[in-house]
């Protein structure tokens, strides 16, 4: 066909098309369709020619092709190319020959990739179906010519297995396909049979690439997590404990020094030798670690003498105190976890080389006679390593004066052969004593001898320049049995016995050991002295007729007569004799207070039994105590001390002659303690019962308990209450059967009260008198929007004045005209102000309302009683009305007195509100609710009552137990109204509004069921030791608390190691029981005493329990407050502590105060943005746990006087020695508040480029984390001086204030040492194998087991000075060895 012209178009006509060639296959380039014979699908026939094929079609198959067109060329080789309809021609397989073909096989196409990718032919596998299967196996292989690791290769699917030997080939050539080129659209070319093959295979692709694709990712995640949770452990690792080795030497000395010396009892040893089977197992463990025989089985009997049985772990305990760290196996030495730390320099310019080891046998030997390790390395250093120079200073400063003068005795006249003499009596002593003598040189001697059942090593020494027998030789004790003091002392006795024999041979005579004396206690003092009782009875009786015939006091008869109590005499002293228990309901004025206790013993003197009458009166508070037993004693015209006494902390006044003796409920209770039957005593009086303190309720469960048992039958109780409470009392009393009896009587006496009428005015009526007006911005306003539904009750009808009773409901009551309704102004100013708050401006307005008011009342009675919340408020008005201008213009010339009133005061200044103002004078009287029952201020006609009461609660934020404020009760405040009606009619200002007064609760809660129940708890088990379970006892009181509630007391006295987990009392909760505080900030107060830092702790405890912030932060000037707390936060902000900055900014106003007076201070708090109320209220904290850690015996009364006045510059006595150590003043916050701990998690460390190298920079603070035991992860509070630090060394905090708002903040808080959680954490378990120290199984800490041993034993150490602090309450906790340890750690982390 050459040469031809028109070629395309011949071709075309002719039916020879070019083949595609397949993309450069070695097949034929054109394909000749000529002579191609056409079957027909539905007969036999062939054609030649189309045309006759088509009209074959048409005319004898047209039914069933209907609508059909023709079969073109690309239909007709459409047909399957399998083994049954492929026909020859249509598809183009491998080794097809030249023809006409439509498509190609599977097996070509693949062909074809092998040839384009110069890979070898396919190799293929097919395995024929077996007799009894119907399907073959097929699988093909893709080489790769240079690497078989590249072979693909390519199984065909069970789904797609089939019986046909050439159908597997083609299918597993569509796998191949598929495998290696699935990406291209090869179903497109591919036969039209397989192209549903090629879909599924595309399926089952893109879900195992799915798979593939998820596997990937979370294998990434798992990689990710993986990778975070090492670094996750690499942060949260435990710290490395370090000590130096000087540090390790003094812990041992202390801790070998208590008593557990190196060595074992004889007794031990033979126990252990008895029992070797017992011991086999623990001795088998100790020898698998690595520990000397000789060792383990000194450890193990040691253990078996202390505690019984052989315990591994106390045997461990053992061994790493006593044995010498190159004895101890290598995991157990302090160098276990890293190379030992040395210092090389000291700060003083020392070499730390130049202190000896506690292993130097010199100061090793010295120790065992009882020296100190200090003492006794002072001496060998003294005397250059000379152990005998050493041992004789020592011996001099035991012995005193004697050693020195009979050194001055010797005179010439001494026997010429001194030797000779020593040699004779140590030949002597060898024959008697044979191998218990031991000769050390000629001038040693050892001596072993039994004595009180103790084994005794004795060391007689002789001096060179000493004459023996003249003077006796130098005597040393050792005996691993006693302490380090008894050896001492047993030496100096024997050596004062060697004195008596001067010129006798001595050592002879001191084999018979005189006994240590030990310090013998004080006995405590009598509660009732005993006295001639026949002889007082007949004094009292001669008396009590000489007072009723007495002239000058008619007037005071007259007075006690006129008292509605006087009326109720006879039915209360015939109710006393016909039962135990008589329960007084009184109305406020009735007399109870001062004239039932009287009656009780006028009955008995009248009787002539007045000398066996023995009374005791609790009251709720001292200045009640001490007023009431004042006003009693004048009324019977006797000097108070004599007959009636009163004694209250930190103060007494009594006598044996005493008979009626007014004291706290507190005073009670520790009688009880050591007098459990109250001997001696006639009569219990409990007045204010109503109050329902804790303590109240304690005392009558314990009088009820008491008149159970019947220990004291002739004990009478007297329950006064000032509340319709009486049926409960009587109830609980009436509950609980005596023996012998069916019930224990108990009767009820109710006295009336008489009082004038008292007329009620409350806030909007002082607003619309004092004409003072509160707008929105006024400081004293309600934050935000003012209630706009806040109506003023109706005031159109008239107006009268109305009693508290109908308070709620009644129209307002003024002294404004009938018929007149309220200011707009008074209605606005009601509208905006905050009622919470007390308003100093106010007061002041209606202070001076009052004065100018009553100007024409000429009486003696005209004084004004103001009842403020507390102590703080009560100093900031007095102050306020001492130096107001508008008070003086309003009193018109009148002075006026201005008098405070609460229980901080000294009882001298509480008397002076009881006297009589002169006329032209006005007394005003500022108070707690302190005058709100018991005493009497018999002048007060006018009452302004604020409302509000300071109560002990529960501070969820800070987690501690303190005074908060909020509202008084509607009894308290009808107690408080009553005070204004005593002598004449008088008014009430109530500065609260109506409404409110409509939202105030009837009465309040007891005690127990709205505070803490830590102190209660340990108030009870000081009380009943015995008692087998807290809540058992909790349960039996008038209003049992919840035992959730006592559960989690008991768990939090658990954990501040108050209590034992057999809840039996610790030192440290003897201790804590007599604080009248939270247990927090109590022991926060004891180990700060203990570590000589006790003035900035004075001021952190006073802080926190105050309660409020601060800092003020004003939105509007918060640049300025910022920059105030930066002045005051370098040396805190170093330290990361606003505990500190809490010490630095009290310490910036108190020095303004005592320097320039109290204005200075005010203008310092305004510049520094300080609250003025937090400074004043932190000052009068500070003084009042000043003076009771001064009654406990921590401090000095020097020390709690200065405290108390700025004048006096003395009495610190070393007691704020480590004041200055932000380590030691924050190991003492976090002795007090652990488990308020947080542990920091740092990010991964970060550098940035410098010249020369890379530096580490500190990381961001957003990135730090910061997480608690219980609540999780928490954040740093802005409000912190921490919140911009990015580092915290050590790692740990420790908080007093938490919050949650979005998130959980911290806003107060202090880095600790890891020294301060180890000393003073939680309970510690020492994992001697593993080298972990672990603290309630939460913190966790990296050392081996000799350091983590040497501080569980310290703590141990802590443990035992709290107990002899109990012992002996003079021992200053500060100076002593365990302490200065401890300090040293504290202050260098353990270099």
């Amino acid at each position: 066909m050459g040469g031809v012209r028109n070629r395309e178009e011949k071709k075309k006509a002719a039916h020879v098309f070019s083949s595609g060639g397949g993309g450069g296959t070695k097949g034929p380039a054109v394909v000749d369709k000529r002579n191609v014979e056409l079957e027909c699908p539905h007969c036999d026939r062939t054609f030649k020619q189309v045309q006759r094929f088509r009209e074959h079609i048409q005319k004898k198959h047209a039914d069933v092709v209907d609508g059909e067109t023709e079969p073109s060329t690309e239909s007709t080789s459409a047909a399957p190319a399998g083994p049954h309809s492929q026909q020859q021609g249509k598809t183009m397989d491998v080794g097809a020959k030249a023809g006409f073909y439509t498509e190609k096989s599977p097996k070509m196409l693949l062909h074809e990739w092998c040839m384009q990718k110069k890979r070898p032919t396919p190799r293929y596998r097919i395995t024929a179906a077996e007799e009894g299967e119907q399907i073959t196996k097929a699988k093909v292989v893709l080489a790769d010519p240079k690497d078989r690791d590249k072979d693909v290769v390519a199984f065909l699917a069970a789904e797609h297995q089939c019986s046909s030997l050439e159908e597997s080939g083609q299918r597993v050539a569509v796998t191949a396909l598929h495998r290696v080129a699935g990406e291209r659209a090869l179903h497109r070319v591919l036969p039209q049979m397989y192209r549903p093959l090629w879909h599924q295979l595309g399926e089952h692709a893109e879900r195992r690439a799915e798979g593939q694709a998820r596997a990937a990712a979370a294998a990434e995640a798992r990689q990710v997590r993986e990778k975070a949770r090492r670094m996750g452990q690499m942060r949260r690792a435990p710290k490395d404990v370090v000590m130096s080795e000087a540090q390790r030497r003094m812990v041992q000395s202390i801790l070998r020094e208590q008593g557990h010396d190196v060595g074992c009892s004889t007794s031990a040893g033979a126990a252990f030798q008895t029992d070797e089977g017992a011991l086999g197992e623990v001795m088998a463990q100790l020898r698998s670690l690595g520990f000397e025989d000789s060792d383990a089985q000194d450890a193990v009997a040691i253990t078996i003498a202390e505690g019984g049985q052989p315990r591994l772990e106390a045997a461990l305990d053992w061994l790493c105190v006593h044995v010498p760290e190159p004895n101890l196996p290598a995991r157990f030495a302090a160098g276990a976890s890293g190379v030992p730390f040395q210092i090389l320099h000291a700060a003083n310019g020392k070499s730390m080389g130049e202190d000896k080891s506690v292993a130097d046998p010199d100061l090793v030997d010295l120790m065992e006679l009882g020296y100190g390790h200090d003492e006794a390395m002072t001496a060998l250093t003294a005397a250059k390593g000379d152990i005998s120079l050493a041992f004789k200073d020592l011996f001099d400063s035991l012995t005193g004066p004697c050693n020195a003068s009979s050194s001055a005795e010797v005179s010439g006249d001494a026997p010429a052969d001194e030797a000779g003499v020593w040699a004779e009596e140590r030949e002597a002593l060898q024959a008697i004593y044979g191998e218990d003598m031991y000769i050390l040189g000629p001038s040693r001697t050892l001596l072993s001898v039994d004595a009180h059942g103790t084994h005794f090593v004795l060391d007689f020494r002789i001096q060179p320049h000493l004459k023996y027998p003249s003077q006796p030789p130098l005597i040393g004790v050792r005996c691993p049995d006693i302490g380090s003091q008894s050896r001492l002392q047993l030496a100096k006795l024997l050596f004062e016995k060697g004195m008596e024999l001067q010129g006798d041979k001595h050592i002879r005579e001191q084999d018979h050991l005189p006994t240590p004396q030990p310090k013998q206690r004080q006995r405590p003092m009598q509660h009732h002295q005993r006295v001639d009782v026949m002889q007082q009875s007949a004094m009292l009786q001669e008396r009590w007729k000489a007072w009723q015939s007495s002239s000058p006091e008619a007037r005071m008869r007259a007075t006690r007569s006129g008292l509605p109590a006087s009326e109720r005499r006879a039915p209360f002293l015939q109710a006393l004799q016909q039962s135990k228990v008589v329960v007084i309901q009184g109305a406020t004025g009735s007399g109870k207070s001062t004239q039932m206790p009287q009656y009780i013993l006028e009955q008995a003197i009248e009787k002539g039994q007045g000398g066996a009458c023995n009374i005791l009166v609790t009251q709720p508070r001292r200045i009640s105590a001490v007023g009431v037993a004042t006003r009693v004693a004048q009324e019977r015209g006797e000097r108070l001390g004599d007959v009636v006494g009163y004694s209250v902390r930190l103060d007494s006044r009594r006598s044996a002659q005493t008979r009626l003796l007014f004291c706290t409920t507190g005073v009670v209770l520790r009688r009880l303690l050591s007098d459990p039957t109250l001997e001696g005593v006639t009569h219990v009086v409990v007045d204010e019962v109503h109050e329902r303190s804790a303590d109240s309720d304690l005392l009558l469960l314990l009088l009820r308990d008491l008149l159970t048992i019947l220990s004291n039958p002739s004990l009478r109780v007297v329950l006064m209450s000032a509340t319709a409470e009486a049926g409960a009392f009587v109830q609980y009393f009436d509950a609980v059967p005596g023996k012998g009896q069916q019930t224990s009587s108990c009767s009820i006496v109710n006295i009336p009260g008489i009082t004038h009428p008292v007329e009620d005015l409350y806030l909007e009526d002082v607003l619309e008198q004092t004409g003072v007006q509160i707008g929105r911005g006024s400081k004293w306003a309600r934050k935000g929007r003012p209630e706009a539904e806040f109506k003023v009750p109706d005031t159109t009808g008239p107006r009268h004045p109305q009693s508290f009773e109908g308070a709620s409901t009644n129209r307002a009551s003024t002294l404004l005209e009938p018929g007149q309704e309220y200011s707009q102004a008074t209605q606005r100013s009601l509208q905006n102000i905050d009622e919470s708050l007390i308003n100093y401006e106010l007061l002041e307005a209606l202070v001076c309302h009052i004065v100018s008011s009553q100007q024409a009342i000429n009486s003696d009675a005209n004084a004004i009683l103001i009842f403020m919340p507390g102590a703080p408020e009560i100093s900031r008005l007095v102050r306020a009305l001492q130096g107001s201008s508008q008070l003086q213009r309003a009193a018109q010339g009148q002075s006026c007195r201005i008098l405070p009133l609460h229980g901080s005061l000294p009882p001298d200044q509480q008397a002076k509100v009881f006297d009589r103002v002169k006329s032209g004078q006005r007394k005003i009287v500022v108070a707690t609710n302190v005058a709100e029952t018991s005493i009497t201020i018999d002048d007060v006609v006018c009452v302004i009552d604020c409302g509000r009461v300071k109560e002990i609660r529960y501070d969820a934020e800070r987690g501690i137990a303190r005074l908060q404020e909020g509202w008084v009760s509607l009894a308290s405040a009808q107690q408080r109204r009553g005070r204004a009606g005593r002598v004449r009619p008088g008014t009430c200002y109530k500065m609260f509004s109506r409404r409110q007064a409509g939202t105030m609760e009837a009465h309040q809660l007891p005690e127990v069921q709205r505070m803490p129940l830590e102190s209660l708890c340990l108030s009870v088990k000081t009380c009943l030791p015995h008692v087998a379970s807290i809540q058992l006892a909790l349960a039996r009181l008038l209003s049992p608390p919840t035992g959730q509630a006592v559960t989690a007391a008991v768990k939090s006295l658990t954990v501040l190691g108050a209590l034992d987990d057999e809840e039996a009392l610790t030192p440290l909760g003897q201790h804590l029981s007599k604080m009248p505080m939270d247990i927090r900030l109590a022991k926060t107060l004891i180990y700060a005493s203990m570590l000589r830092c006790i003035d900035p702790v004075l001021t952190i405890v006073a802080a926190i329990a105050w309660g409020k912030p601060v800092f003020l932060s004003h939105p509007d000037r918060r640049e300025e407050a910022n920059a105030a707390r930066k002045l005051l936060a370098a040396d805190s902000a170093a330290a990361r502590s606003d505990h500190l900055l809490i010490v630095a900014a009290f310490s910036a106003w108190d020095a303004a105060r005592t320097e320039q007076g109290r204005q200075a201070a005010f203008q310092v708090a305004s510049q520094l943005h300080l609250s003025d109320a937090a400074m004043e209220a932190t000052l009068n904290g500070r003084a009042e746990y000043a003076r009771i850690l001064a009654d406990l015996g921590f401090v000095s009364s020097a020390y709690a006087a200065r405290c108390n006045s700025p004048d006096i510059t003395e009495g610190a006595d070393g007691q704020d020695a480590m004041s200055s150590n932000a380590r030691v003043i924050k190991a003492a916050i976090c002795a007090g508040f652990y488990p308020s701990i947080l542990r920091i998690e740092h990010p991964p460390r970060v550098y940035k480029k410098v010249l020369g190298g890379a530096m580490e920079s500190d990381a961001s603070p957003a990135r730090l984390k910061f997480f608690d035991r219980t609540k999780g992860r928490v954040f740093m509070h802005p409000a912190s001086i921490n919140f911009n630090c990015g580092e915290f060394p050590s790692g740990w905090m420790v908080y007093s204030d938490i919050t949650e708002t979005s998130k959980v903040y911290v806003r107060e808080a202090s880095m600790v040492p890891v020294y301060a959680l180890l000393l003073f954490g939680g309970k510690l378990i020492v994992h001697h194998v593993e080298g972990l120290i672990s603290l309630d199984n939460w913190a966790k800490f990296k050392a081996p087991a000799q350091i983590a041993t040497l501080v569980d034993g310290l703590r141990k150490e802590v443990e035992h000075l709290l107990l002899r602090k109990i012992e002996d309450p003079g021992l200053v906790l500060g100076q002593n060895r365990v302490v200065e340890a401890m300090l040293r750690l504290l202050s260098h982390d353990g270099f």
